[in-house]
């Protein structure tokens, strides 16, 4: 397998091949610019690059430099020289079209997500919480389906068997044969012994 695919001035690396360079499309994962798009085009140092925003076709960021472990790398690279204007990365971004690519890829749509969430109100983040509760359940409700049809048994004969190996001790659970007698009435006798310690030293307040 190739380890880039060239479409253009557009060029997609592979993960092994997703390196710091000029070109290279990045995401602002920390600071005020959380979220937007820019291209490196220089090293400053072994800690911090000079990005730039394209004129506004990638982001409305100006040419600045920002630390790498701000920036997460996409997977795009635009063919384009170390240091070169700001003018130039904005034809070479247009010509492109790297921005709908990025908005296509897994990582674009996650981004897109993740903005969105943010701009969720109270009430939003409610029906988000309470749709996503909704899909656990009906995800765990076919799980159940599947696993009793699987065992030829009843879902209720299933979710009563799930009940009573929840109900024994995690300790019991694991072991089998003759010990396992004598040591369920060790735990439930460890286990008396502690209801009764913590009913003597119950407090009343009144």
């Amino acid at each position: 397998m190739s380890s880039e695919e060239k479409s253009g001035p557009l060029i997609v690396d592979n993960v092994e091949n997703r390196l710091v360079e000029p070109g290279r499309i990045c995401l602002i994962v920390w600071g005020n610019n959380y979220r937007k798009l820019v291209c490196i085009v220089d090293f400053i140092d072994r800690n911090r690059v000079l990005v730039d925003g394209a004129q506004g076709k990638l982001s409305n960021i100006k040419r600045v430099s920002l630390p790498m472990r701000w920036l997460q790398v996409t997977k795009f690279r635009i063919n384009i020289e170390r240091g070169v204007s700001s003018s130039n990365v904005a034809k070479v971004v247009e010509e492109s079209n790297v921005v709908e690519e990025y908005k296509k890829s897994t990582m674009g749509r996650r981004n897109e997500c993740i903005k969105a969430k943010q701009a969720l109100n109270d009430f939003g983040r409610f029906k988000l919480y309470y749709f996503k509760g909704q899909f656990k359940k009906q995800v765990a409700e076919e799980l159940l389906k599947l696993r009793a049809k699987e065992k030829n048994i009843d879902v209720k004969e299933l979710i009563k068997q799930k009940n009573t190996r929840r109900n024994v001790h995690p300790v019991v659970r694991r072991v089998t044969g003759k010990f396992k007698k004598k040591l369920s009435a060790r735990v439930n006798k460890k286990a008396n012994a502690r209801k009764q310690r913590l009913k003597r030293q119950q407090i009343k307040y009144t």
